[in-house]
């Protein structure tokens, strides 16, 4: 995981997971993961989602926390 100047570390988090943890581990049952992390680990994913969309300024736009149509439709449902 790389942290570049000024980036929100929360932020890169959520993008590795979101990116390349979660689909590898949750989709591939080679990885023996079980329920109960499945679950903590889309739980995560969604609250620093979540947590990421909420601390935007409302004045400046974060579309790079959209990437499936999932994050698409939780942008916009959560729009007031």
């Amino acid at each position: 995981m790389t942290l570049f100047n000024n980036q929100n570390p929360v932020d890169s988090l959520y993008h590795n997971i979101h990116s390349v943890y979660a689909p590898l581990l949750l989709k591939n049952l080679k990885w023996g993961i079980n329920t109960k992390m499945q679950t903590l680990l889309t739980e995560l994913d969604h609250g620093l989602s979540k947590s990421l969309r909420h601390s935007i300024d409302k004045n400046q736009e974060n579309i790079s926390l959209i990437v499936t149509f999932n994050d698409e439709y939780l942008y916009w449902s959560e729009e007031e």
